[in-house]
């Protein structure tokens, strides 16, 4: 048995991480209206904006390497006729 490569259609892959984007800035917007509702909203509103950056950058690296750490894990710890 041969094996076949799939690879997804480029349309629908651009459309899916322009949906991803969209719902990331929904979720900016919303973190930044709660946070600029306060007294001294439009003084933090700038602050907030650059640790929600971080923080989000701060977990898609977490997402990363922890993608990489369950990978490695699995390839120690299967037998080694599990993945051939």
């Amino acid at each position: 048995m041969f094996a076949r490569f799939i690879e997804q259609d480029r349309e629908i892959k651009k459309l899916f991480y322009q949906k991803i984007k969209e719902k990331e800035e929904r979720e900016k917007q919303k973190h930044l209206d709660k946070i600029s509702e306060g007294f001294l909203g439009w003084l933090l509103e700038p602050i907030a904006d650059v640790a929600y950056t971080w923080r989000r950058i701060s977990e898609k690296e977490q997402g990363s390497s922890g993608e990489d750490s369950a990978g490695w894990a699995l390839h120690l710890w299967l037998p080694g006729n599990c993945y051939k």
